[in-house]
C-alpha cells in the first residue's frame, strides 16, 4: 500500500501549516513536509492530544490553536466526512476562516471502508463483507484504511478499541456465513488483536466449510501460520480440533483408497523422512533433517526424503488472500541438495498441479516405497500425517514447542517435563508417546566467536549497555508487553541502548516510543550477516517469550552474553536451562537485567555459564540419532 500523499497542490511552499490530526495520515504528512522542507509545521494538534504525550510528537489540544499564526490547518483524516465534523467542531470554538481549512481527501482510493462506515450496524458491516466477496480478489488491503484505524485505537486508544472490538466479535457470534466470518477474523488478525477466542471462531469456520477442501487447506496452513507467530491464541482445544479437521480433509483426498504396499525390507532399516516442501537446503525445516538423514545414512540405513509440497497458491485461487503466497511451483534444488546429502540418499521430488494430485503422488510413492519407520519434520504443517501414520510406525520431530496437532506414534520432545506440563493443557501428547532427545546443534562450531564489531565504527560509545534481539519475526514475536517493559528499562537507565536484528519492524514501536527510535535509542538493525560480530560487541541477549529463534539464541551464548529469558516452554529452553530462565514475568526479567546491569560479577558469572551451557550441546548427531531409531524400532505396529 503505497504511502497517503499530503495535499502539495492545495498548498503553497513555505506556508506555515497546523496539521491537525495526529494519528496514522498526519504522521504521513508530517514526515513528508518535514523531509523536503516544504512547510512550515507551526503546531500539531489532536482532539485526544493526552494520548500522545510519551511519543515523539509535541501534540496539543484545539484550544492551543489562538497563540498561533498560520496559513493553512490541514485536517488529516481519511474520510470527509470525518473531515467536516472536525472543521465544524473548531469553529464552534474559534473563528477560522473557512479557507484556512485544506482536506486532502487521503482516504480516496486506498481502500473501500473505513473504520467508521465498518461500526455503523451489523448491515453496514455485513456489506462490507459481501462487497469484498465480489470485489476485493481476496485483497485484505480492501480494508487497509481500517486496519490503520484500529490499530491507532489499540496502541493509543486501548478504551475505544475495546469497544470497538467488542462489535466486531458481538457480529461474528450472530454471523452465519462462514466466509464472512473467516475475512472479519483475518481482519482482527492484521489489526494484531487476534486472540484465543478469535482463534476457535477461526478452526470451526474452516471446519463448517464442506464444499470446498482446498480452501480447508490453504485455511488451516493459515491458520497454523498465526499460531506461529502468536503461540498466544492457542485455546484448549486447539491442537485436538487441528488433528480432526486434518483427518477429514485426508479423508476426502484419498478416500477409500488403500494404496498398495512395496515389498518389504529384510533388515529394517528403510526409513522415511517427510518434510514440508522447501526450496533450498538452509531453510529451518531442512536443517534439522539433513544432518539426521546423513547420519541415519551412515549408520547404514536406506533413507528416503519425502517434501510435501500442499501450499503453491497464487492470488485469487482462494475467497481470501494467503500471508506467503507461492505464486509459481515450488522446484527445490537437486544440486543443492546433493552437495549436502550423502551419497545415496534418495529424495522424492513432488509433481502435480493440484493438491489432489500432489497428495496421490505423495502417497503412492511412500506406499510403494514402504518404509520400517516414518520420521515426521513436518513441523506445524503435519496436514498429510494420517496417510503414513495409518500404515507405518511413525516418529514425530518438533521443529518448535511441546504440542501438535500431528498424527504420529512416538513424539520426541526436547525435554519430557516441560512437554507434560504444557499438555497438561492442550492434550495433544499422550504420556506413553512421550520420548526425549535433545538434537545437536551441528550447524555450530566449537571455536572461538569471530571478532566482534568495533563500538565506535557504529556510533556507539564504549560504556552504553546495549540489549540486542533478534529474529526473522520481530514484528510478531515483540509484544506490546515485552517492548514496554524493555523501553521501560531503557527509560530509567539513559546509558541503555535496544538493538532489533531483524528485516522486519513493529509499528508499535514507531507509534509509541518514536522519540527513542530518534534518539537511536532502539536501533533497527535489520537483516545480519555475521550476526556473532555483532553479538561481541553487545552486553545481553533478551528474548520475548516466543517458541523459535533457537538458533539466534545459541550464537548469543556462544559470544558469552548472558541470555534473559522466562520459563516460557521455547526449543532453546532445555539447551540453557530451566533453572537458568526466569521464574515470573517480564518485570522479573527487568528485575534480572538491573542486577546484571550493576553488579560485574554476577555478570561474568552468567557470561562463563552460558559460554558453557553451549559448550555442552555442542556435539556430534550420532547419539540423538540412535535414539531416535531406537525409539522407532520399539512401535510395535508391523
Amino acid at each position: 500500500m503505497a504511502e497517503i500523499l499530503f495535499p502539495f497542490d492545495k498548498i503553497k511552499k513555505d506556508s506555515k501549516i497546523v496539521i491537525y490530526g495526529m494519528g496514522f495520515v498526519g504522521q504521513q504528512y508530517l514526515t513528508q513536509v518535514q523531509a523536503l522542507e516544504y512547510c512550515h509545521v507551526v503546531a500539531l494538534i489532536d482532539r485526544n492530544a493526552s494520548l500522545f504525550a510519551d511519543t515523539q510528537y509535541h501534540v496539543e489540544t484545539v484550544d492551543s490553536l489562538e497563540k498561533y499564526t498560520y496559513d493553512h490547518i490541514v485536517i488529516s483524516v481519511l474520510f470527509e466526512d470525518t473531515a467536516r465534523s472536525i472543521m465544524a467542531d473548531i469553529q464552534q470554538k474559534i473563528d477560522v476562516p473557512k479557507e484556512k481549512f485544506v482536506f486532502g481527501k487521503a482516504g480516496q482510493g486506498i481502500s473501500m471502508y473505513g473504520l467508521a462506515h465498518m461500526l455503523k450496524g451489523y448491515a453496514e458491516l455485513s456489506d462490507c463483507l459481501e462487497d469484498f466477496l465480489t470485489k476485493a480478489k481476496g485483497k485484505i488491503d480492501f480494508f487497509a484504511d481500517a486496519i490503520r484505524e484500529l490499530k491507532t485505537n489499540l496502541y493509543l486508544s486501548p478504551e475505544v478499541f475495546n469497544s470497538q472490538k467488542n462489535f466486531f466479535m458481538d457480529y461474528l457470534h450472530q454471523e452465519i456465513s462462514v466466509k464472512k466470518k473467516i475475512i472479519l477474523l483475518r481482519f482482527l488478525y492484521e489489526v494484531e488483536c487476534f486472540d484465543k477466542e478469535c482463534a476457535e471462531l477461526f478452526m470451526h469456520s474452516i471446519e463448517d466449510i464442506k464444499d470446498d477442501f482446498d480452501a480447508r487447506m490453504w485455511l488451516l496452513w493459515e491458520l497454523s501460520n498465526m499460531e506461529l507467530h502468536y503461540q498466544s491464541i492457542r485455546y484448549d482445544n486447539f491442537f485436538l480440533d487441528e488433528r480432526r479437521i486434518i483427518r477429514e480433509n485426508m479423508e476426502h483426498y484419498v478416500g477409500k483408497n488403500r494404496y498398495a504396499k512395496g515389498t518389504a525390507s529384510k533388515n529394517g532399516k528403510r526409513l522415511a523422512l517427510i518434510a514440508t516442501c522447501c526450496p533450498t537446503p538452509s531453510l529451518p525445516n531442512f536443517r534439522m533433517l539433513l544432518p539426521v538423514a546423513n547420519e541415519m545414512k551412515k549408520m547404514g540405513c536406506q533413507v528416503r526424503i519425502f517434501p510435501i509440497d500442499l501450499f503453491r497458491y497464487s492470488y485469487g485461487e482462494c475467497f481470501i488472500e494467503p500471508f506467503w503466497p507461492v505464486v509459481e511451483k515450488s522446484e527445490l534444488s537437486e544440486e543443492g541438495f546433493k552437495a549436502v546429502l550423502e551419497a545415496g540418499i534418495e529424495m522424492l521430488y513432488p509433481k502435480g498441479s493440484t493438491i489432489q494430485e500432489r497428495i496421490e503422488h505423495f502417497a503412492t510413492n511412500l506406499y510403494d516405497y514402504n518404509p520400517d519407520i516414518v520420521y515426521d519434520f513436518s513441523g506445524s504443517y503435519p496436514f498429510c500425517s494420517p496417510i503414513y501414520y495409518d500404515a507405518f510406525p511413525t516418529v514425530y520431530l518438533p521443529m518448535r514447542g511441546c504440542s501438535t496437532g500431528a498424527w504420529f506414534d512416538k513424539y520426541v520432545a526436547r525435554d519430557k517435563e516441560l512437554c507434560r506440563e504444557e499438555n497438561e493443557i492442550f492434550h495433544s501428547i499422550l504420556p506413553e508417546q512421550l520420548e526425549e532427545a535433545l538434537p545437536a546443534y551441528t550447524d555450530r562450531k566449537n571455536e572461538l566467536p569471530p571478532e566482534p564489531y568495533d563500538r565506535k565504527e557504529h556510533g556507539f560509545d564504549p560504556e552504553d549497555f546495549l540489549i540486542v534481539t533478534s529474529g526473522r519475526r520481530l514484528h510478531t514475536d515483540l509484544s506490546i508487553e515485552f517492548i514496554d517493559c524493555v523501553c521501560s528499562f531503557l527509560t530509567q537507565y539513559p546509558d541503555a541502548k535496544w538493538i532489533l536484528v531483524s528485516n522486519s519492524k513493529k509499528d508499535y514501536i514507531k507509534v509509541r516510543y518514536g522519540s527513542l527510535l530518534k534518539e537511536r535509542r532502539i536501533i533497527e538493525w535489520g537483516y545480519e550477516s555475521e550476526l556473532s560480530r555483532l553479538y561481541g560487541m553487545c552486553d545481553i541477549y533478551w528474548n520475548p517469550e516466543r517458541n523459535g529463534s533457537a538458533g539466534c539464541v545459541s550464537e548469543a551464548m556462544q559470544c558469552g552474553l548472558p541470555v534473559v529469558l522466562t520459563t516460557f516452554p521455547s526449543d532453546i529452553l532445555p539447551h540453557i536451562g530451566k533453572e537458568n530462565a526466569i521464574a515470573g514475568g517480564y518485570a522479573e526479567c527487568k528485575e534480572y537485567v538491573e542486577q546484571l546491569y550493576s553488579d560485574k560479577e554476577l555478570y561474568k558469572q552468567k557470561s562463563q555459564l552460558m559460554k558453557e551451557r553451549y559448550n555442552a550441546f555442542i556435539h556430534g548427531e550420532g547419539d540423538y540419532v540412535r535414539k531416535l531409531l531406537e525409539i522407532g524400532a520399539c512401535i510395535d505396529k508391523r
